[in-house]
């Protein structure tokens, strides 16, 4: 007979967490909290398509950027209530990379989605006057990057003493 072994939760967390130390943020980030990010960043995408601003040929490239830093924030933001749900002890620092990491790998799986639907329906693509080359990929990579960034930043410094 096998002995059985015991399912005992990991008492690490995430690698590089620290045992008795972690990240204690002044405000609890609930799930609405990411939800509701995500609703008005759909919101956001919608009203700037009405209004023209997504047009590839009026070359208004900063609403997109903006967009894309917000898809950046929303990532970060919904790491960050991953870390604090599991109750995972992690250093400020340490959380900042997962944020941004997360963020980067996110939107390079967006950008490789669009490609695909953009290599699948490209009729529709080209009356809708859509686009993708490399080069808007990687911008809108680095934006959700720097969206990322920025919130790691904030964390790290703002709720230091925390």
């Amino acid at each position: 007979m096998v002995p059985r072994r015991s399912r005992k939760p990991c008492p690490q967390g995430l690698p590089g967490s620290i045992p008795g130390e972690g990240v204690k943020l002044i405000m609890k980030i609930k799930l609405y909290h990411v939800a509701a990010l995500f609703v008005i960043i759909i919101i956001l995408q919608v009203s700037g398509e009405y209004a023209g601003l997504l047009d590839p040929s009026r070359n208004i490239i900063w609403y997109d950027n903006v967009m894309h830093a917000l898809a950046g924030v929303l990532s970060g933001i919904f790491v960050m209530w991953a870390v604090e749900k599991e109750s995972i002890k992690i250093s400020k620092k340490r959380l900042g990379i997962y944020i941004v990491i997360v963020a980067f790998l996110m939107a390079v799986f967006w950008e490789l989605f669009e490609l695909a639907i953009f290599k699948m329906l490209k009729d529709y693509a080209i009356s809708y006057n859509y686009s993708t080359t490399l080069a808007e990929a990687i911008l809108d990579s680095l934006s959700n990057t720097i969206g990322a960034s920025i919130l790691a930043i904030i964390n790290y410094y703002i709720f230091k003493k925390n």
